[in-house]
């Protein structure tokens, strides 16, 4: 597991509840957001695609 920054109780929360919905482990889900958000990559974050 990574090392994981400092939140707080609600944010691990709402992580901890979307990790379970989604059926993925908390880095699967970092992973995926780090490819999607990186400038320049296909998968760029847009508030389109979300």
């Amino acid at each position: 597991m990574r090392k994981m920054k400092h939140l707080s109780s609600i944010a691990n929360d709402v992580v901890l509840r979307c990790s379970r919905e989604l059926g993925l482990t908390i880095d699967e889900m970092v992973e995926e957001f780090e490819c999607q958000w990186k400038p320049g990559n296909e998968g760029t974050l847009t508030p389109r695609s979300l």
